[in-house]
């Protein structure tokens, strides 16, 4: 699945033309047959975004155009059958991915009294793959499509302890765990920002929530974010500090200098 990304006003009506013309011309459904044999593509969609700001990422709402193909594509990860849409987030690198989420579930440790909270759950990856050892998996994402996907996926895979709360985790995380009294583990595998601060904050009010798994793809953000959960309570953070007590890098992303971390934190 590959979206293509345009600055329509900064683009002809001829220009535009071209780019799909060359574009549709990709389509393996019209390739021709090369020695008696079709080509292997592994292309299975091209999508076009019309995005104007100059940020490096478009908004999950940007206008987006399927151009040809299929509108989701499916992945297996640990035995699961994953349906992934254009704009939800999906691990890129599948065998490390297991890896890396075979660290998370281990250091989590869910039992079947164990509520999982899984704070920017894309579509659903984490939480599910841990569904069969918990009592209930709930998952938090901002990305509307990613939501439906994560409810398509728990169906798809026969999984009935898990539900999806559409919305920001600073917007909707404190009134999830107000009141919660169980046995529960938090997961946090938030974009390259980092989580926004409310939601630490929520994170530290919630009492129960004593072990946290939390996965980085940037470091420097994660600087930011271990500061407010492990100070010391103060005027506008309340509830006990957490402490790093074990720490990973995974190699997600072979010849680059950037790796998942994953650190767990423990509070008593």
């Amino acid at each position: 699945m590959v979206q293509c990304q345009f600055n329509g006003a900064a683009a002809s009506e001829e220009e535009l033309r071209t780019l799909r013309e060359q574009l549709l011309a990709l389509d393996p459904s019209k390739a021709e047959k090369e020695g008696g044999k079709e080509s292997q593509v592994q292309l299975r969609s091209i999508f076009l975004q019309d995005y104007r700001d100059v940020s490096n990422k478009a908004p999950y709402d940007c206008p987006t155009e399927l151009l040809w193909g299929e509108k989701h594509i499916y992945e297996t990860l640990l035995d699961l059958r994953f349906r992934v849409s254009v704009d939800s987030f999906f691990q890129v690198n599948t065998s490390a991915a297991e890896v890396l989420y075979r660290l998370i579930a281990e250091w989590a440790a869910p039992d079947p009294e164990t509520t999982v909270f899984d704070i920017c759950c894309g579509t659903g990856t984490i939480g599910l793959t841990m569904a069969k050892t918990a009592k209930e998996i709930v998952g938090i994402e901002m990305v509307p499509s990613a939501i439906e996907d994560a409810t398509f996926n728990a169906q798809l895979n026969g999984i009935t302890n898990a539900r999806f709360i559409l919305g920001k985790a600073e917007d909707v995380l404190e009134k999830t765990l107000a009141g919660f009294s169980g046995r529960c583990v938090g997961i946090v595998d938030p974009p390259r920002a980092g989580l926004h601060v409310n939601t630490t904050r929520a994170i530290r009010k919630c009492l129960p929530l004593k072990r946290l798994v939390y996965v980085s793809c940037r470091q420097g953000a994660f600087l930011d974010n271990i500061s407010e959960l492990c100070r010391s309570p103060s005027k506008t953070l309340s509830g006990a500090p957490f402490r790093p007590v074990r720490a990973m890098a995974v190699d997600m992303f072979p010849h680059t200098d950037h790796v998942e971390l994953v650190v767990l934190f423990e509070r008593d």
